[in-house]
């Protein structure tokens, strides 16, 4: 199936389930291990597909998307009260980071 411009229009005009992969999405999930730093779009939509459960694609699209734009920020991510910092590459590094400054 070819990438349209719309991603997620399968999900919106046919309530199909899918993961559209984002700037958002692809950030979050590197960080979380999800995928590959050198992953494409495509196959980070795969390894979410094949990692997440069909029924829960939109809404899990969704969450990455959310919390990629409000707390996994590309700049000033919020890593010292997420919860899932223990699972994040970008974590582990902003303390040695941080660290380095004082």
């Amino acid at each position: 199936k070819e990438k349209t411009l719309c991603p997620h229009q399968d999900y919106i005009l046919f309530n199909y389930p899918t993961i559209a992969v984002d700037t958002h999405v692809a950030r979050v999930s590197k960080r979380l291990n999800l995928a590959k730093e050198s992953d494409d779009v495509l196959s980070i939509e795969k390894k979410l597909m094949k990692r997440l459960k069909k029924n829960l694609w939109s809404k899990r699209h969704h969450q990455l998307v959310l919390f990629g734009r409000y707390h996994c920020k590309a700049i000033n991510p919020n890593c010292n009260n997420c919860k899932l910092k223990k699972y994040c590459t970008n974590a582990f590094f902003m303390v040695i980071l941080r660290h380095k400054e004082r």
